[in-house]
């Protein structure tokens, strides 16, 4: 092969093995430099309906803690809320507070079901009125996440509003979640490895059968098959960073 015959001198060996970590280099260096401060939320739990109000018997009812009957059905959301960014977000870049907003509904029950390393991050939930709660936090940590769950009484679904003012934050995007497009990424990191190994010991197989093979080529082999794995596994492990938290 033309190619292994030229990669056998030791000149463009070089400038091979050069040509190759400056494309790696740049790679990494344009995944470094491309970062943001990005705060996103996905729903677990969309309107479940809890009671219903219109099918109940005359015989039960739902009171409140002041003794107060609800007279409207129940509803339940959870939702996660993700910093998927390359940034932490302290308590001071959030410059107006945090707020979860359910209008023309009120709020029944609310918590904080799970979160990552909570001594650390100490989230709070507190109740601003009868339709919004209020979200502290001390440190949010890129790829952290906690999971809120918020039961409503109202006489139809509501969509809850997340509010809030933070420093180089726009806004808080709803984002969906597709665990197949998660499977079939790893499977693809798999194959390529997979296939990389393959044509390099077809490469070098029929180098071990050629006459005039040399040193070099088996040395450009051993580099240009590190190098394709080496990519692989970077390009798994910036993935997995971005992989989302299932609670």
């Amino acid at each position: 092969m033309q190619l292994l015959d030229d990669l056998k001198r030791p000149f463009n060996l070089i400038t091979f093995i050069l040509a190759i970590l400056g494309i790696v280099l740049t790679i990494f260096f344009y995944n470094k430099s491309n970062k943001e401060k990005l705060l996103t939320y996905y729903k677990v739990t969309d309107n479940a309906l809890i009671y219903d109000n219109s099918n109940s018997s005359n015989k039960f009812k739902v009171i409140t803690s002041d003794s107060s009957i609800i007279k409207n059905n129940i509803y339940l959301i959870e939702f996660v809320l993700w910093n998927n960014g390359d940034f932490a977000i302290d308590s001071l870049d959030v410059r107006e507070p945090f707020k979860i907003v359910l209008d023309s509904a009120q709020i029944l029950s609310y918590s904080i079901q799970n979160e990552v390393r909570p001594n650390y991050s100490k989230f709070t939930l507190t109740k601003n009125d009868s339709n919004s709660l209020i979200l502290k936090w001390r440190f949010f940590d890129p790829h952290q996440a906690l999971k809120i769950q918020v039961m409503y009484a109202s006489n139809a679904t509501k969509n809850f509003k997340l509010m809030a003012n933070i420093l180089d934050i726009l806004n808080i995007p709803q984002i969906e979640i597709d665990n197949k497009l998660r499977l079939s990424t790893k499977i693809f990191y798999i194959v390529n490895i997979i296939a990389s190994s393959l044509l390099i010991f077809y490469i070098y197989k029929k180098q071990r059968q050629s006459k005039t093979s040399s040193p070099y080529s088996y040395v450009s082999l051993v580099i240009a098959y590190f190098i394709m794995i080496t990519l692989t596994v970077y390009a798994f492990i910036v993935d997995s960073q971005q992989s989302f938290p299932l609670f």
